[in-house]
C-alpha cells in the first residue's frame, strides 16, 4: 500500500502533492502554525514538516497505539490523541506537540478523542459507556466533569464543535 499526502489549493484549485510513501499513513491534521502536518501510522504520531516534507517520529512514551484520533489544543502546544495501552481499550491523553509522556484524560474507557471547543475548555468524544453501544461524551481538558450527551441505542461517533462553538454534531 501506498499512501499520499496531498493539499489542495481553496482559491486556485491547485492540488499539490506533499509526501508519498509505502504504508498507510492516515489523518493529517494541520499544525496550528500551518508549516508541518501531524499523521499517524502503525499506532505512532509523525511530523510532516511542509518545506522539506518526510515522516519524523514524534516521541509519544507509552502511547505507542494511537489511532487516527488526534489534533491540537488551541495553543497548539499540547496534541491530544487516543491510544490503547495496557489492555484496557482506548483512552483520550494529551501530551506536548514536540513529544512527550502523555497525560491520561480519560480514565474510562473505551474514549475516543475527535475535537475541543474554540476556547480549549471542553473535549468532546466517542465513548462506550453503556455496553456495547457507543456515545458522546464531554470533559474538562484535565478529565474532570465527564458528561454523557446522547443515550440513545446505537453507535454515535465523529463528534465535533460548530465553528461557533454553540453546537457539537
Amino acid at each position: 500500500m501506498r499512501s499520499v499526502i496531498e493539499t489542495f489549493e481553496v482559491a486556485t484549485g491547485r492540488v499539490r502533492e506533499v509526501l508519498s510513501v509505502e504504508g498507510r499513513v492516515c489523518a493529517p491534521n494541520w499544525a496550528p502554525q500551518g508549516d508541518w502536518l501531524l499523521v499517524n501510522s502503525e499506532g505512532r504520531l509523525f511530523r510532516v514538516p511542509l518545506d522539506r516534507p518526510r515522516l519524523i517520529g514524534i516521541d509519544s512514551g507509552r502511547a505507542i497505539r494511537c489511532n487516527n484520533d488526534h489534533g491540537f489544543l488551541p495553543d497548539g502546544q499540547r496534541i491530544l490523541l487516543s491510544s490503547h495501552h495496557e489492555g484496557k481499550g482506548a483512552a483520550v491523553y494529551a501530551m506536548p506537540a514536540v513529544g512527550g509522556e502523555p497525560e491520561l484524560i480519560t480514565a474510562a474507557r473505551p474514549s475516543w478523542w475527535h475535537g475541543i471547543s474554540r476556547d480549549g475548555r471542553t473535549l468532546v468524544y466517542a465513548a462506550a459507556r453503556r455496553g456495547r453501544t457507543v456515545d458522546i461524551c464531554t470533559c474538562d481538558p484535565d478529565g474532570g466533569n465527564e458528561a454523557l450527551l446522547t443515550g440513545g441505542e446505537g453507535h454515535a461517533d465523529g463528534p465535533d464543535f460548530s465553528c461557533d462553538g454553540s453546537r457539537i454534531y
